[in-house]
């Protein structure tokens, strides 16, 4: 968070991340400061960044949030900055399970919308059937 340079990269990445996943239903336009301000919930000790060890960019990130219970987190945004690194958010993910076991947590939740390529990454870990589709649509 007092790296303002990784903040602005990260930021940078999530919006496009996610606008690219919302296609069908875009995102309004907002500014970084924005986009910053829609992640001011996470959990920083169970969000983790993967950077690129030779030029320190950012390659993969994924948030975890505070749920609506106390003995629960919630699996948030997450992505890459190429589709040939998905894999990693395994690992990320993977991380916070850790995080949340030792932590006392009882459940991880999370919402994995089909068009998200992360999403969809991250739901492989779990071996759980999927509740009933979700169909939207923008008018």
């Amino acid at each position: 968070m007092d790296n303002q340079q990784l903040m602005e990269q990260l930021t940078a990445l999530v919006k496009r991340n996610y606008e690219e996943t919302h296609l069908a239903n875009p995102v309004a336009d907002l500014s970084l400061k924005e986009w910053q301000q829609l992640y001011d919930d996470a959990i920083l000790e169970g969000s983790f960044l993967l950077c690129n060890p030779i030029n320190q960019n950012i390659i993969a990130y994924s948030f975890l949030h505070e749920a609506e219970y106390e003995t629960e987190l919630e699996i948030g945004w997450s992505g890459v900055d190429q589709l040939e690194h998905l894999p990693l958010l395994q690992v990320l993910t993977y991380n916070q399970i850790t995080y949340a076991k030792r932590n006392g947590y009882a459940a991880l939740i999370g919402e994995f919308d089909t068009t998200s390529p992360y999403a969809l990454e991250i739901l492989e870990l779990f071996p759980n059937e999927s509740c009933p589709v979700w169909i939207t649509f923008q008018g």
